[in-house]
């Protein structure tokens, strides 16, 4: 172990928690690495024979708990025991069930550190205990008692680097910051990626502010959410690059927000949405001229005939159905408005019987079917019924295609 380099995974098997005192030989260790099985260390003493401390040329460090619960305490000062050299890029701390992080995980000494990835379930923390690591661009948290107020904290500039921001399971969140002069500061200039899943309580995805940097949005599972951008600035100076926008079972949404959406989106998909779904006709789509992307699935409402006219924008490339319990028929008038539309996918449409009489644009390459029988019967090739609307597309799949 003496002149070894390389450790990808260093694994404790209980009874042998011990063992970890032998990566107090391997001094020269480098790049990643990766210590699995801590619930199985008996002594904190054990661990810190291991002393990462001095190991400068680590700048990866990985360590995971077992699934099973356990002494919360004793996780801490297991953690604390691990404490790694400055020269850290890379965090992951996971299946942790301390209360609480030890001082180093957020301490500003860590200046190199540019990814964190802690899950918990016990750990009670802020979103702010992770402001002073100042070139971090990469930060993800998952974890059952999570909770921020930052209303009336000063800051100056938290987060400058921050790219991307994945948060889960969080029971509150309150983002109002001030800088030290008392005014509003931009929250996160350099923020890209949002991800927001399985928080509830929740009913604002976004805090106020401006997101000069946002390109992409993705919410899952948050139940009590409402709308997703809050009632500030207007919508197209607060997020100028947003270009994707991902909503996925949050059965309490709305709206997206008062002003609808952020005039350069391109790509938008809902997933299990009801009540957003019957308010579409709110959405005001057509005041969007770069959206190119319409993914919509899952929806149980009473729909006999879609998209209604006006409601899809012209500049759409790809439009996708899935899931309408209850559609029975698409609208003519409105396919032939979508002047640009070269990718249709038609799936899980069960009561849908036929395509419309009017056929479908002559735009269209692409055309997919699946799970549709109804109108899967009426789209074989030769001489059923609907087989004239769709025989001048070049890419045709009517054939029990599998549809993901």
């Amino acid at each position: 172990m003496i002149n070894l380099q390389t450790l990808s995974d260093f694994v404790l098997y209980e009874n042998d928690g011990s063992r970890i005192k032998e990566l107090g030989k391997s001094e020269n260790l480098h790049g990643s690495l990766q210590i699995s099985g801590l619930g199985y260390v008996k002594e904190v003493s054990d661990v810190l024979e291991g002393n990462l401390k001095n190991r400068r040329n680590l700048t990866e460090l990985i360590l995971r708990w077992n699934d099973e619960a356990s002494d919360s305490i004793k996780e801490r000062e297991v953690l604390n025991a691990f404490q790694p050299h400055e020269n850290l890029k890379k965090l992951e701390i996971l299946n942790y069930n301390g209360t609480n992080l030890p001082d180093w995980v957020t301490h500003p000494s860590y200046f190199n550190l540019e990814k964190l990835h802690l899950v918990s379930k016990n750990c009670c923390l802020s979103l702010l205990s992770f402001r002073l690591l100042s070139s971090l661009r990469h930060l993800y948290i998952s974890c059952l008692d999570m909770h921020d107020e930052f209303c009336g904290i000063s800051l100056n500039m938290p987060f400058p680097l921050l790219e991307v921001l994945k948060l889960e399971g969080i029971s509150r969140l309150d983002w109002s910051f001030t800088n030290t002069d008392g005014q509003k500061c931009e929250i996160f200039p350099c923020l890209k990626q949002f991800s927001l899943r399985s928080c509830g309580k929740i009913n604002v995805a976004l805090p106020i502010g401006n997101f000069p940097s946002l390109e992409y949005i993705d919410i899952r599972k948050c139940g009590d959410l409402v709308t997703i951008f809050p009632l500030s600035t207007h919508i197209d100076v607060a997020y100028p690059s947003l270009e994707w926008l991902n909503i996925d079972g949050c059965s309490r949404l709305e709206s997206f927000s008062k002003m609808g959406l952020p005039f350069f989106l391109k790509s938008l998909r809902i997933i299990s949405c009801n009540m957003l779904k019957e308010n579409r006709m709110k959405w005001n789509l057509q005041r969007l001229p770069s959206l190119i992307e319409l993914d919509l699935k899952n929806y149980g409402g009473v729909v006999d005939s879609f998209p209604e006219e006006w409601f899809l924008p012209p500049s759409l490339t790809h439009l996708w159905i899935h899931g309408f319990d209850k559609l029975t028929a698409l609208n003519g008038k409105s396919f032939h408005h979508l002047t640009s539309l070269r990718q249709l996918k038609l799936y899980y449409l069960k009561k849908l019987e036929c395509l419309p009489a009017e056929g479908l644009p002559q735009t269209l390459t692409a055309l997919m079917i699946a799970s549709c029988s109804l109108l899967e019967l009426r789209c074989k090739e030769g001489t059923r019924e609907d087989w004239p609307k769709i025989q001048h597309i070049p890419n045709l799949n009517t054939d029990h295609w599998y549809a993901t």
